[in-house]
């Protein structure tokens, strides 16, 4: 009896452990499935007799990524999994419980997406990249590993000069145009790669890794758009000087048939700035407004708490106050007329020619006009009260004197 049940507990627990074993792999996020050809990225394997990997940026925060970069090999791989040709690559990290098959476009470069979760703890991991060398698995191919280091921190390096992405070269693109906007220090700018349908693409298939972007020698990838032609943004470094900076994209062409770049030239600016004083303002009083947009000649405040008859600077027609910036950096000071029917929190937003530059919140208190009307009654009943008290005096002195 004592062996039976043992052998029926010892069943229910290895159907638990394949269930949950089935079920983690199946949910493994960003990866297809592994098949049978998938490899351990924890056994030996030797180092390839060509080529290198490389990442972009050695040091990254938990919940951040960075780009792998594979260059330099004498033969591109023909395949190393039983799919298509394009899967030649297989990725492995210490956080992912399967290896990641990478489908890379390349020339002479491939790249892939190397992703932290946020839950990964500080500490230096190998990264590893799995091919076939001199052939398939199946018909006299080795499979070789390279193995680079990443550091995972909280303070990574700060980033200098030319990250590795962009230190690539491949030919200028035949097909289509890199269109860019402007943009603020620490915000993001709007890009654009207008081309025919069918005429760009991806960099890496299973990573959905679309374009790189690199903005003054700093790499971003840029995954998952719905179409090659569909507008992306890139992120502005917080550190950037203002200026004209160079924003060149890598991404497949249809000419010249493999990697290819555009390039175009962005205006960066100094991030703008608001100041309002006081705050909290007392209704129906003047607010005292400064700050910059970069190279704008016009700055307009918008608000619902801002009176309409305040004084010149106001602008009936457009519905907002107008001031006029000072040099090459945009200056202006001036004041505003806040209404006297008003209290509470208010947006107020700051546009500098035309477009969106900042907004705050604005807080104004009741005014001491309005709190006055509330207890005017009661002053002027006290003060009749005192008067009739010192006519009643007077008139019992003097009755008292002729009595």
């Amino acid at each position: 009896m004592e062996d039976r049940l043992a052998a029926r507990i010892t069943r229910f627990w290895a159907i638990l452990i394949a269930v949950l074993l089935t079920a983690g792999l199946a949910t493994t996020a960003g990866a297809p499935p592994a098949s049978a050809g998938s490899f351990d990225c924890s056994l030996p394997a030797a180092a390839p007799s060509s080529g290198r990997l490389q990442l972009d940026r050695s040091s990254v925060r938990p919940g951040d990524s960075t780009i792998g970069i594979v260059s330099g090999l004498k033969a591109w791989p023909v395949r190393l999994l039983g799919g298509g040709s394009g899967e030649t690559f297989e990725s492995c990290t210490p956080w992912a419980p399967v290896i990641h098959t990478e489908v890379m476009v390349h020339d002479n470069a491939g790249y892939f997406v190397i992703s932290v979760p946020a839950s990964v703890k500080a500490g230096t991991y190998q990264i590893g990249l799995i091919y076939a060398e001199g052939g398939t698995p199946l018909a006299g191919g080795k499979l070789v590993r390279y193995s680079v280091p990443l550091l995972v921190s909280d303070n990574p390096a700060p980033v200098t000069g030319t990250t590795t992405a962009c230190q690539q070269s491949h030919p200028s693109a035949q097909v289509g145009t890199l269109q860019a906007s402007g943009a603020f220090i620490g915000r993001t700018l709007r890009a654009q790669i207008v081309a025919g349908r069918l005429q760009t693409g991806g960099l890496n298939e299973y990573d959905r890794l679309e374009y790189i972007a690199c903005l003054a020698g700093r790499a971003f990838p840029v995954i998952g758009l719905a179409g090659g032609s569909a507008p992306f943004q890139v992120p502005v470094p917080a550190d950037l000087s203002p200026g004209s900076h160079s924003l060149v994209v890598f991404g497949w062409a249809a000419a010249p048939g493999g990697i290819a770049s555009w390039r175009a030239t962005v205006l960066i600016e100094a991030a703008p700035t608001l100041t309002l004083s006081p705050d909290p303002v007392p209704a129906g009083t003047w607010l005292s407004v400064s700050g910059s947009c970069d190279h704008a000649t016009s700055i307009s405040l918008i608000s619902r708490a801002f009176d309409r008859s305040g004084d010149h600077n106001w602008d009936n027609l457009k519905g907002v106050w107008q001031f006029s910036g000072h040099g090459s950096a945009g200056t202006f000071s001036g004041r505003v007329l806040v209404r006297s029917d008003v209290s509470g929190g208010f947006g107020v937003a700051m546009r500098c020619g035309g477009g969106l530059a900042d907004s705050t919140t604005l807080t104004v208190t009741a005014s001491l006009a309005a709190t006055g009307f509330a207890v005017a009654p009661e002053l002027m009943t006290g003060a009749v009260g005192v008067l009739v008290g010192l006519l009643l005096l007077m008139l019992a002195r003097r009755w008292m004197v002729h009595r």
